[in-house]
């Protein structure tokens, strides 16, 4: 499925290439086609040791590999979640910290030794993860189904003869080992945010998988066979891993009040007459990069160049922390800013830090869920029943997924864009569970459609 903003690579309609179709030589294609733009381009200032806060010495002391077995012990005596929680409050608001200048973003201090390197121990049952996960992938059926998702600037190539319509497209790898380079087809450049289609049905007239992704296995092997093939503590590991990382990224997103925050997760930080409060900045796509620019200038006293910087920030990754302080601090840049776009304000709140550092975390762990889904068939079974679990144990309450889907409107543009990977990631990789996606579609677009 390719994206709507893809870059064509040709005036011409139909071709064929005359030359040896390999991958370098696609790639030295778009290097050509996008040379007069790269050279344009600036290179991003040298980040120093001096824009970062100093790592203190708990964070470099911390010992991830036996964090790691201590919570196989508390999985025991089902107190994993809680301990899990406690870890979170004390060490994800030292792990996410701002720059020095606000400009760069939040920094990375130690987050793969103390708040993912447990998990992975957790997970597979042992320090050497490694050698877990090349046994597990032993485990895996050959994929039918390619799924890549396109980066900015990847080629796609659309076949004329065989696509359903214009945005089913395939990656490279695939379309190089498939019949459609024979045809009629376009090359084009992604701007990133689509899929490869090729093992979709439903994409394609003919010649749906490629050489790589062509069936081998039993087509009469049960859905359960793929999960049975997992050693049962892996399994029950993995589920209940995957719906607390879940629920916690669900929950810290999707969310219209920072105190709905659960209480475990709160440090001492969070309320109270203190200087670890920020002002967020979302972008309205509506307002102008120099009206953003101009606006800044005057809320925060920051350069042109600065404020050019908070700018790209905020449509790059949908919000952006422009202040740091008390409450009274970052309550008076808010004030200024929604003063001067009387018409259409632009959106500013007020959070702690700590809350700031979580919503980070969280973003990371959609990434990491993604990375381990991509390891098993199994474990991404395992994700899609997660994912269909109910927001808190009740039947009464909706999915994760229609969270989700219903909430979307509180979602950022990077947080949005996570949630949309895992998706495509976990449902749209088996024929089975993108159908049940399908309908809870459906289902929700009808609910919003009766909300207007």
């Amino acid at each position: 499925m390719d994206d709507i903003d893809s870059i064509e690579m040709s005036d011409d309609d139909e071709f064929i290439l005359d030359v040896e179709l390999t991958e370098a030589s696609v790639q030295d294609a778009i290097n050509m086609a996008l040379a007069d733009e790269e050279s344009n381009s600036t290179q991003p200032a040298v980040t120093t040791n001096m824009d970062i806060p100093p790592v203190s010495d708990e964070l470099l002391n911390f010992d991830g590999n036996r964090f790691g077995e201590d919570l196989l012990k508390y999985f025991e005596k089902d107190t994993f979640e809680k301990v899990l929680f406690e870890h979170w409050k004390q060490y994800v608001p030292q792990c996410y910290v701002y720059y020095n200048q606000l400009t760069k973003g939040v920094h990375e201090q130690q987050v793969q030794e103390i708040l993912i390197r447990p998990l992975d121990i957790f997970l597979y049952g042992t320090i050497d993860t490694e050698e877990a996960i090349k046994t597990i992938r032993s485990f895996n059926k050959r994929p039918t189904v390619c799924g890549r998702l396109f980066k900015s600037e990847e080629p796609t190539y659309f076949c004329r003869d065989c696509c359903v319509d214009p945005t089913c497209v395939l990656c490279t790898d695939c379309f190089v080992q498939s019949e459609h380079r024979n045809h009629r087809y376009k090359m084009n450049i992604s701007a990133g945010g689509g899929y490869c289609d090729c093992g979709d049905s439903e994409a394609w007239k003919q010649y749906v998988h490629c050489n790589i992704h062509a069936p081998q296995d039993d087509p009469n092997e049960s859905s359960d066979a793929v999960l049975n093939r997992l050693p049962a503590d892996l399994r029950l590991r993995a589920k209940t891993l995957f719906q607390i990382l879940l629920r916690f990224s669900i929950r810290l997103l999707c969310i219209e009040n920072y105190q709905q925050t659960p209480n475990e997760l709160k440090n001492e930080f969070w309320d109270g007459d203190h200087k670890h409060y920020a002002t967020m900045l979302f972008n309205d796509e509506i307002h102008t990069y120099d009206q953003v620019i101009n606006i800044l200038s005057r809320a925060i006293q920051c350069s042109k160049s600065q404020g050019h910087e908070y700018a790209s920030l905020v449509d790059r990754e949908g919000r952006t922390v422009i202040r740091i302080g008390t409450h009274e601090y970052c309550q008076e840049a808010k004030q200024t800013i929604q003063a001067r776009t009387d018409d259409t304000p632009l959106k500013c709140e007020i959070y702690p830090c700590s809350f700031v550092s979580l919503q980070c975390f969280a973003q990371k762990i959609l990434h990491y869920l993604q990375d381990i889904i991509a390891i098993s068939d199994g474990f991404r079974r395992i994700f899609c029943e997660c994912e269909m679990d109910c927001c808190d144990n009740s039947a009464k309450e909706i999915t994760l997924t229609e969270k989700v889907l219903l909430g979307e409107n509180m979602l950022w543009k990077s947080a949005r864009s996570a949630l949309h990977q895992l998706f495509i990631n976990s449902f749209f990789m088996d024929a089975e569970w993108k159908k049940t996606f399908a309908i809870l579609y459906m289902k929700v677009s009808v609910c919003l459609f009766l909300l207007l």
